[in-house]
Order: C-alpha cells, then sequence, then structure tokens
C-alpha cells in the first residue's frame, strides 16, 4: 500500500510527462455530475486520470468518478471508461474498466500493468462479465452466465448462438452475444411497452 503512495506521490510531484504519455481528448464526468472537458490520460495501474487543460494538470480519483469518455485517434473511435467498487467487505477500492458491451449484461476490460515486462509496447487485458449486479472473470461465463441468459431469452439467444455458430468460451464470440441478448431484452421491453399504450 505505501509502495503505491509513495509512487503516486512521485508521479504527481516530480514528472507527469514521463507517466503520463498517453494523452486522448474526452470528459470526465464526476459522481457530483460536473463534466470536465480537456485531455485525459488514464493510470490504470492507480486508478487515477490525469487531467489536463492547457499547461494545468490535475489528478483526479476513481472515486470520484462515474465514467470517462476518451477519442482514440489510432483507434478512430471513442473509448468509454466506468469506474467501479470492487472487493469484499471492507476491502473496496474503485477501479477503471472499460466498457466492451453496455447492457443488461455488460462485458468489460482491465488494462493490466505488468511491472515485471520488458516489452513496454505491449498491452494485455483482464476481461469481465457484469450480470445482476455481479462483476466475475469473463472464463465463468459459459457456466455462471450464459445458462441464465438462455433461460431468460425462451431459447432464443440459443438458437443464435446455433445458427451462427458462436461459442461461449471465446472473447468475440461472447461480446457478440451479449450484444445480441441486451438488444433482445431492449426490444421485449419496448413491445410490452406498446401494448401497455395501445
Amino acid at each position: 500500500m505505501w509502495v503505491r503512495v509513495v509512487l503516486l506521490f512521485l508521479m504527481t510531484t516530480f514528472s507527469f510527462s514521463s507517466f503520463a504519455e498517453e494523452w486522448y481528448k474526452g470528459s470526465v464526468i464526476l459522481k457530483s455530475k460536473s463534466v470536465l472537458r480537456g485531455e485525459i490520460s488514464v493510470k490504470h495501474g492507480y486508478d487515477v486520470v490525469f487531467f489536463r487543460v492547457s499547461d494545468h494538470i490535475s489528478v483526479i480519483p476513481a472515486f470520484k468518478i462515474a465514467y470517462l469518455n476518451i477519442y482514440d485517434e489510432e483507434l478512430e473511435a471513442e473509448r468509454r471508461f466506468v469506474s467501479l467498487n470492487i472487493g469484499v467487505g471492507a476491502a473496496r477500492t474503485h477501479q477503471f474498466f472499460e466498457l466492451m458491451v453496455d447492457g443488461e449484461v455488460t462485458i468489460l476490460r482491465r488494462q493490466l500493468t505488468m511491472w515485471y515486462s520488458l516489452h513496454l509496447d505491449l498491452t494485455d487485458y483482464e476481461y469481465y462479465v457484469l450480470y445482476d449486479e455481479e462483476i466475475q472473470g469473463l472464463h465463468k461465463f459459459r457456466k455462471k452466465v450464459y445458462p441464465t441468459l438462455v433461460e431468460n431469452s425462451n431459447g432464443a439467444l440459443e438458437t443464435y448462438v446455433r445458427q451462427n455458430q458462436l461459442s461461449p468460451k471465446t472473447l468475440e464470440d461472447i461480446v457478440d452475444m451479449s450484444a445480441y441478448y441486451n438488444n433482445y431484452v431492449t426490444s421485449k421491453l419496448q413491445i410490452a411497452k406498446n401494448e401497455t399504450h395501445d
């Protein structure tokens, strides 16, 4: 714990430039509902954001942030990160996760910080599924989440998976299934809403 505090102090005091190399244009939405627009650098290993407007840089901890949007010019895409309170009991901490699929089934990824790696240009991620207010590793999707989704969709998801030859074991297919299921739920709610108004 103290090591992280000391490192964070060094980061904020001595050299922003050496630690905050990747800056993106974007916005930070605080828990207070305030919106900050400027340049953002996400420090995944510390769960803080460096926020820059002109030459002024401030550090915003994850627990103050609801979510943030950045525009990745290399990918030519907008990316959204959420701050979630993760842990067990009193040992909880706010951590940043990138949204890959947002909805009743949410697929998240978290960038790994590998202090031991010599390949600083390589980025690796851990993937998670958030369903029914429970977050768990994506490797548990097939046994813990998928059967419930099949049941709740009256077999529609199972049919979709079979027709498209998807596997609840691979990341790309899980993302596809989750997006399909979320659309299914949204459509079902919309139909029910329309029937109520008729």
